[in-house]
C-alpha cells in the first residue's frame, strides 16, 4: 500500500514496483487486495494510483467484481473525477 502513496511525478517507477508486488500472488491474495483497496478508499485525498490498483486487482481476481462495483459507487460519491492522471 505504501507504494500507492508517492507523488504522481514518480509513477513509472512506482508502477514497475507495484507490478513486481502483484506478481507475488501467494502474498497478494484476493482478500489482501480487497483490504488494501478499502484502506486506499478511506484516504483523503485519494491516492493517485488508486484506479490502477483497482483495475489490476480485478484483472487478477475477477471474483472481486462486486467489491469493485462498490468501490466505483463510492468513487462517484467522492467525485473521483477530480483526481489528476498519472
Amino acid at each position: 500500500m505504501s507504494l500507492r502513496l508517492v507523488p504522481s511525478g514518480v509513477c513509472v517507477g512506482v508502477c514497475a514496483a507495484c507490478n513486481l508486488c502483484f506478481a507475488e500472488k501467494s502474498i497478494y491474495t484476493q482478500e489482501v487486495l480487497a483490504i488494501v483497496m478499502q484502506q486506499l478508499m478511506d484516504m483523503n485525498p485519494l491516492p493517485t494510483l488508486l484506479m490502477r490498483t483497482v483495475i489490476q486487482s480485478l484483472a487478477m481476481y475477477p471474483k472481486l467484481i462486486g467489491f469493485v462495483m462498490n468501490i466505483m459507487q463510492r468513487l462517484i460519491i467522492k467525485q473521483a473525477t477530480t483526481i489528476s492522471a498519472c
